[in-house]
């Protein structure tokens, strides 16, 4: 490992920081607007900018993952690969999800059994292969994965093909040899997955589970998810840029099979803190934007209602 320098910050090294500062810093948007506009520092409020390790969590069933593709898929759709790396679902089931997202075809179309409709089918893959025909792609490991060694090859291989986001799916199922303990696992992992976003000045979203005790409290309609009960303990929040948790006691259901459902940013190391509202379709797996006035009488800058 390099040893650390140090540099004045006189004013040839301020002049060349602004020079820096004055050009163009790539980011990845999201599909949300207050998100984006959160992420200020190398960003301009435009988007997720480099280096930034964000941590979405929820609890089981929440539709986190179905977020990680929802922003995989807007990605795509702005010109950007994705790089998936996935310990949990299989190749196909990412594929279906993302069909869906990319396509706006009823998944249930696209699922295996009696409403499985082959014209659906087509038209599902003709549409995701409109968006990325200008070379944007979504990249996703053929076989399981299971430890640290795959995450870390996995995030030097995904690079190496150009993916300007990266999407690991989830962060509780890396397996370290070394570290039984989950909370020493967390620890290794953490620091292992941080060090890689930072080194490449790469940008990821990393999905994480809620502890089995949060969960059962969120099921109940207690209290929102917090940053605190990330499972595995307080490392995962401590190491991140942003911390993105899906609250599903404000979930409610609207018509036509679509929820609605607030969405907490709860740390944010370049920007303010919020939540927004998000509509999610349980057809089309589409989750956006849930337009509104904003509450003039909330403190929360990112308060819509």
């Amino acid at each position: 490992m390099p040893k650390p320098e140090w540099d004045a910050l006189d004013a040839e090294a301020l002049q060349e920081i602004a020079e820096e500062n004055a050009g163009d810093y790539p980011t990845v948007a999201t599909p949300f607007r207050e998100w984006n506009e959160a992420c200020l520092e190398m960003s301009g409020g435009q988007g997720l900018g480099p280096g930034y390790y964000v941590i979405l969590g929820a609890a089981t069933g929440q539709g986190k993952s179905t977020l990680a593709v929802n922003v995989a898929a807007h990605a795509i759709r702005h010109g950007h690969s994705v790089g998936f790396i996935n310990f949990e679902m299989s190749r196909a089931n990412i594929a279906g999800r993302f069909l869906t997202i990319m396509s706006g075809v009823a998944s249930r179309h696209l699922q295996p059994g009696p409403t499985f409709r082959e014209d659906m089918m087509m038209e599902a893959v003709r549409a995701a292969a409109r968006v990325s025909s200008d070379g944007a792609r979504l990249y996703v490991n053929k076989a399981p994965i299971h430890d640290l060694s795959d995450l870390t090859y996995g995030v030097e291989q995904l690079l190496g093909k150009g993916c300007d986001l990266l999407i690991v799916d989830y962060l509780q199922l890396v397996r370290v040899s070394s570290q039984p303990d989950l909370v020493k696992r967390t620890e290794v992992t953490s620091d292992k997955l941080r060090g890689l976003v930072h080194d490449h000045k790469a940008r990821c979203i990393a999905v994480s589970q809620l502890t089995t005790e949060s969960g059962k409290k969120q099921s109940q309609k207690s209290n929102p998810p917090t940053e605190y009960d990330l499972y595995g303990g307080g490392k995962w929040a401590q190491d991140a840029s942003q911390v993105i948790l899906l609250d599903h006691t404000s979930k409610r259901a609207l018509q036509n099979g679509t929820q609605e459902m607030k969405v907490l940013l709860r740390k944010n190391r370049h920007g303010p803190k919020g939540h927004w509202f998000m509509h999610f379709d349980t057809n089309t797996l589409r989750m956006t934007p849930a337009h509104g006035q904003r509450d003039q009488n909330s403190t929360d800058p990112f308060s819509y209602g």
